[in-house]
């Protein structure tokens, strides 16, 4: 096994082959991410110390990669890695949690735009804040990085306000398959902080 560190402190380990993203989202301290293709570049870290291989194509400009960043989503660690996150790359100071949820609401909000409803369980201790980010994985393991738009505590339901974009690797899924009782799973707060602004 492999051994990641990052610059706010946290450790995880990775398996051979394995992404350094789909490390961190295993272990409980995910990266913030979106399309987990190379393209959207919100993975991004900065290589400190270690070696890395592309195994998937990396949408980064030149600079970036001369000063060696590279997408965590896109790279797997050949040897223990240290990794400087990106600017805008919070990250929990206690392991995040991971919870079923089920979708409650699904309404369209505007024309590009889907409010989402999730009912978290019964036994469900973290409390979550508005503007908190998770990681959403559906039932085929793919996952993105969202907002949560409002916390209703009494139903122990949290919203997501999605907007289509053509980065998100939820997108057809939001938009078109997804339906009333699907069961999800959500990692987080990826946070310590409230972020500012929405999704």
């Amino acid at each position: 096994m492999i051994k990641i560190s990052t610059s706010q402190g946290l450790e995880f380990v990775q398996q051979h082959g394995q992404s350094i993203l789909d490390a961190s989202i295993e272990a409980g301290y995910p990266i913030l991410h979106s399309c987990r293709s190379g393209r959207c570049g919100l993975c991004k870290a900065k290589l400190v110390a270690g070696d890395t291989q592309c195994y998937r194509r990396e949408e980064l400009p030149a600079a970036l990669c001369q000063d060696q960043w590279i997408l965590t989503c896109s790279r797997t660690a050949l040897s223990d890695v240290e990794l400087e996150l990106g600017a805008g790359q919070p990250m929990p100071l206690a392991k995040a949690v991971k919870l079923p949820c089920v979708i409650r609401q699904l309404s369209e909000s505007g024309p590009d735009s889907l409010l989402v409803s999730l009912q978290l369980p019964l036994v469900c201790r973290t409390r979550y804040q508005p503007g908190q980010r998770l990681c959403v994985l559906n039932a085929a393991g793919v996952s993105g990085t969202y907002q949560v738009a409002a916390v209703l505590p009494e139903q122990r339901q949290i919203q997501l306000q999605l907007a289509r974009r053509s980065d998100s690797a939820l997108q057809h899924y939001w938009f078109a398959e997804a339906k009333i009782d699907d069961v999800l799973t959500l990692l987080g707060p990826l946070a310590s902080e409230v972020a500012a602004g929405a999704d």
